[in-house]
């Protein structure tokens, strides 16, 4: 029996020589880096050759960086460059005359470059009417533009073959500023990608036939940017979900499946159908294409900001924890080592057994620190708590009364006092809750509205298995309040309260300044009759105070009343219509008394003055004096009816004087 045995362990020990032997492994693929020196804020790949274009925030240089061979050539630009898009062989780049403003209602100003990439020399420049944020090209050399200013605007598109702008409908070009757009050459649609959903404008001839927004509205985290996958009939959004496309609007941005999580940049290897996704912790997913599978995970001591893929090469333009950007090329071929397959065994004759051997003593356990695997937050809208919104670095619509969470694996506890939120001008109170695996914030206090915030998880503010696995990094997200602001397709204002959860009607104080909203909460400009008051509220719809220019000098008390009659300002007086209530110039009789206003200042003359040739004299009230008058030991005497200094013989109560042309008397 037992020389049975043998055999039978012999034998199954002959036939698993043939199944592939696996185990688990961390790719750690060779690298070449190239030190940036700068901050990317868009990139292109050209799809010729080795080479990655780069723009850089506020600046005008545009960067070709050559990721075979190291060499970095720079074209300055006429404007600061911002975004990118490339088509055959032209490089097209938004060029920026203003920042942008969520308050800058126009006129607005820019340029698209267009730069012949063969030579990498600017070819065309071409001035526009838009302050532009996004731009894409579509097949037939049309240029589509997003607004980047003014909370709300158009989509314009140009032909650079002509150098004009192409005029469309606004009903389907109105959009809310700083959106990105892509354009898609499998369905010829572009697509407008928004924080909650993807809208479709289907196009001909540089001309927006139509805008229909995704059957799956607000339904699932799509983040703020995405890419289409090769095919171009998938779209895989950084939120991390992934959408089908068609060209009916039925098939068209229908869900698919989810990563199950957000990324910095994804980029495709269609030959091997491979998915590569930048984690926002660090590392490379790689997904199966078209399905979510997760084959491995490489590449977790960078932290890749972009990802392209060419010709068997993985780019990556990385950040390192000092904040210094390089350029890495993996060749994916060393991404996935092969499976091998063990060699046959030859067997062995039986063996005597050994005696049995004194087990060691167990390993010591493994300890961890906590790794951030999602961040989102929750916020009240007037009627019930909404949950699972994704919080990334960069937002700029989160609201004023947000609760932050992050999940971490092997989070047990931490430091309240290494966390920070801070605004330009101070420091935000919040709570802090660590509770299985969550990190909470819970804030004292709203945030401001429309204002940049900064949250800074300091490195050793957590901790995981044991309090010396601290957090090993800063985790530091920018984000933006949400406007309180809305303005609709045709341009009117409103102003919704965060806090009251409601839209302005009558007037409202917003930071300091008041604004008027009516019946409909529509913000008013203009003139404004109110309470029997009159009160002037600017193009911005803040109310007037002070003296106001409006084609002629207005004075406004400090509630925005309009003045009229007499008004004490500077320690000068001046008159303002008693109907009109612009202020008066010139003669003017009041109260059975005559005044004379100065023409340029309009405040009141007192003393001596030349007017019309014609000496007069006011007193310390601005009052015109008749008839006798003595200044120092001098006397004169000012004409009973006009008021001007007489001279020369003049008959006075039956008598006559004698006045020199100085207007002095003569006794």
């Amino acid at each position: 029996m037992k020389t049975y045995l043998n055999w039978m362990i012999i034998i199954i020990l002959f036939f698993s020589s043939f199944y592939p032997s696996f185990q688990a492994h961390i790719v750690q693929a060779s690298t070449t880096t190239i030190n940036l020196g700068f901050t990317p804020n868009d990139t292109a790949l050209d799809p010729a050759k080795p080479v990655i274009y780069m723009t850089v925030a506020g600046s005008s240089t545009l960067y070709a960086v050559n990721y075979a061979t190291g060499e970095i050539k720079t074209l300055t630009l006429p404007y600061p460059a911002e975004r990118l898009d490339l088509k055959k062989a032209s490089l097209y780049v938004t060029q920026h005359k203003e920042n942008h403003s969520s308050y800058n209602f126009g006129p607005y100003e820019g340029a698209i470059a267009e730069v012949d990439t063969k030579t990498f020399a600017l070819e065309n420049i071409l001035d526009i009417d838009q302050d532009p944020y996004d731009i894409a090209v579509d097949n037939q050399g049309f240029i589509y533009v997003s607004p980047g200013s003014g909370q709300f605007g158009t989509l314009t598109v140009y032909s650079m073959a002509e150098m004009k702008e192409i005029l469309q409908n606004t009903q389907y070009t109105t959009m809310s500023e700083k959106k990105n757009i892509i354009y898609n050459e499998a369905t010829s649609k572009l697509y407008l990608h928004q924080a909650d959903r993807m809208l479709a404008l289907e196009i001909s001839d540089g001309l927006v036939k139509t805008k229909y927004n995704s059957p799956e509205y607000n339904t699932y985290p799509i983040g703020y940017n995405g890419d289409f996958s090769p095919d171009g009939l998938s779209y895989y959004s950084h939120g991390g979900t992934v959408f089908k496309l068609g060209q009916t609007h039925i098939q068209d941005m229908r869900y698919s499946f989810s990563l199950n999580w957000s990324y910095k940049d994804i980029a495709f290897n269609e030959k091997d159908h491979l998915v590569y996704a930048a984690r926002y912790s660090g590392g490379i997913d790689v997904f199966e294409s078209g399905i979510n599978t997760l084959k491995h995970r490489i590449r977790e001591d960078l932290k890749p900001q972009y990802l392209h893929y060419q010709n068997g090469t993985l780019i990556t333009i990385n950040k390192d924890s000092k904040g210094a950007n390089f350029v890495g090329a993996i060749a994916t071929g060393t991404l996935e080592p092969p499976a091998t397959t063990n060699p046959p065994i030859t067997p062995d004759p039986p063996v005597t057994p050994e005696p049995p051997v004194t087990p060691e003593p167990p390993a010591a356990p493994v300890e961890y620190a906590p790794e951030l695997v999602g961040s989102t937050y929750m916020y009240n809208d007037g009627t019930q708590k909404v949950y699972d919104n994704p919080f990334i670095d960069g937002m700029d619509n989160i609201p004023i009364g947000p609760t932050f969470f992050f999940d971490f694996n092997h989070l047990q506890g931490g430091y309240g006092d290494l966390i920070e939120l801070t605004s330009p001008t101070r420091k935000v109170s919040f709570k802090v809750w660590i509770e299985d695996g969550r990190l909470s914030l819970v804030l004292n206090e709203y945030l401001k509205d429309d204002t940049a915030y900064t949250l800074t998880i300091k490195k050793g503010a957590l901790y995981g298995d044991t309090v010396d696995n601290v957090l090993e990094n800063d985790i530091v997200l920018h984000f933006k309040t949400r406007s309180s602001w809305v303005v609709n397709e045709k341009g009117q204002h409103y102003y919704f309260n965060q806090y009251k959860q409601k839209f302005a009607t009558d007037w409202e104080l917003i930071n300091g300044t008041w604004y008027y909203f009516n019946k409909d909460d529509v913000m008013q400009t203009g003139w404004l009759l109110y309470g029997g008051k009159w009160y002037f509220l600017h193009y911005d719809g803040k109310m007037a105070s002070g003296w106001q220019y409006l084609g002629k000098w207005y004075f406004f008390n400090q509630s925005g009343i309009m003045y009229t009659g007499w008004v004490a300002y500077g320690g000068k007086y001046y008159y303002m219509h008693q109907k009109n209530g612009d202020m008066q110039t010139g003669w003017l009789f009041d109260g059975g008394h005559w005044y004379f206003l100065h023409e340029g200042s309009g405040d009141v003359v007192t003393g001596w003055q030349l007017i019309g040739g014609k000496w007069y004299f006011f007193n310390q009230s601005g009052i015109m004096y008749t008839g006798w008058l003595a200044s120092g030991s001098t006397w004169y005497y000012m004409h009973a009816s006009g008021g001007n200094m007489v001279t020369g013989w003049e008959w006075i109560g039956n008598k006559w004087y004698y006045f020199y042309p100085s207007g002095a008397w003569r006794p």
